[in-house]
């Protein structure tokens, strides 16, 4: 072990952070999962009657889903980007005045470089994400609106 070492002694605020984050994430992963297998079950039923309803109501769960997926990440990713510009500021992973949950190595040179780069391309794939959840659920709206009114027109004299 290198005697110029630097560390960062952990905190009782990075460990709060760290602890109530997890507990967020696994909260929310269980909410979401319950919500999704019980809405998806439900529309199985309606499978059986009518396939277009059952795909406008999995549409509107896709842009439910889109929304929250969006209200968490933009703080996560302007959270990202600014410990990203710290990072590069400063040219040490963890930067200074970070609160860490654990005693944590000071790294400088090409980890920080590193930390940097990783920190923006997750921003980028959070972005990516989030536009692309939009793009499917403008799709699928349109393609199921083009059905639908396929289905009324050509077989309107079924309905009555």
């Amino acid at each position: 072990m290198d005697k110029n070492e630097e560390y960062i002694a952990g905190t009782v605020k990075g460990k709060i952070y760290f602890f109530s984050l997890l507990g967020f994430g696994l909260l929310l992963y269980l909410v979401a999962d319950h919500i999704i297998d019980h809405f998806f079950f439900k529309n199985k039923a309606i499978y059986s009657v009518n396939s277009i309803l059952a795909l406008e109501k999995n549409v509107q769960l896709l842009l439910a889903i889109s929304i929250i997926l969006l209200i968490i990440s933009l703080p996560v990713m302007f959270f990202a980007i600014k410990l990203a510009l710290r990072v590069k500021k400063y040219g040490c992973w963890p930067p200074p005045d970070t609160p860490m949950p654990f005693r944590t190595k000071i790294r400088r040179g090409k980890y920080a470089k590193f930390a940097c780069v990783s920190l923006f391309l997750y921003v980028a794939v959070l972005c990516f994400q989030s536009s692309a959840s939009f793009y499917i659920w403008y799709a699928i709206k349109t393609e199921t609106h083009t059905m639908k009114k396929h289905y009324d027109k050509d077989y309107s004299f079924l309905i009555k």
